[in-house]
């Protein structure tokens, strides 16, 4: 396993790279509880990182698994999970407004979670139209 080795050696830039790929395929095949464990083990992998494209690909991850979790959690937790995708949204936002033509899609996925976690269905199918 990529990520024990990693973890073994004290090697931060492989073992963001092995959590990223974790991430994800986790993501990929909706296994949203896994996506939530990997994303506490993983805390900010943009620090460990180094690349603008996987640090983009992270934050928005980032934020759908959060809004995710938030989805499936109690008062306090869908607050907490919110507050992290919301950080991680407004992250997305800074950069498509630099011109990072790599975010605006992501940023589109991530507003359409939001909606949904607000209830907001309708808005959400809209944003694809």
């Amino acid at each position: 396993d990529m990520l024990k080795i990693a973890s073994a050696t004290n090697n931060l830039s492989n073992r963001g790279h092995a959590i990223f790929a974790q991430l994800e395929v986790t993501v990929i095949f909706k296994d949203w509880k896994r996506a939530t464990e990997l994303l506490i083990e993983a805390d900010n992998l943009r620090v460990s990182i180094p690349g603008h494209f996987v640090g983009v690909r992270f934050t928005a991850l980032e934020a759908l698994i959060s809004f995710k979790a938030a989805q499936a959690s109690t008062f306090l937790g869908r607050m907490k999970w919110k507050r992290r995708g919301l950080k991680s949204m407004k992250l997305l936002r800074s950069w498509v407004k630099k011109g990072n033509g790599n975010a605006v899609h992501l940023l589109y996925i991530v507003s359409a979670q939001l909606a949904v976690l607000e209830g907001k269905g309708k808005k959400a199918e809209e944003g694809f139209k």
